[in-house]
């Protein structure tokens, strides 16, 4: 019996940890990371869950990075480029804030 419990909160300590470190590892601009779980562990659809919202995540960063580079290139040139400006401000209206 306690060898059995031992294997089984491994199997949900371990995800755990691994989803905490990942999600860490991206806040911290990993843009590649990814929850990579071994096979036996248990919450394999949350992870493929997770590292899909990652990857989304992710090409919204990159999408607003390439926007701001433009503008950075437009301000050296001393032009307003506009349509980066409204594609920088949609870009990121997309993003809620909290209350606090």
């Amino acid at each position: 019996v306690w060898y059995a419990s031992i294997r089984f909160s491994h199997k949900v300590a371990g995800p755990v940890y691994v989803f905490n470190r990942q999600i860490k590892a991206f806040c911290e601009g990993d843009l590649g990371a990814r929850v990579n779980l071994r096979q036996k562990d248990l919450f394999q659809e949350e992870a493929a869950d997770i590292n899909s919202s990652l990857a989304i995540m992710e090409q919204k960063l990159k999408s607003l990075a390439q926007i701001a580079e433009n503008l950075q290139v437009s301000a050296e040139r001393g032009s307003m480029d506009n349509e980066s400006i409204d594609a920088l401000v949609t870009g990121l209206s997309s993003y809620r804030a909290s209350e606090n």
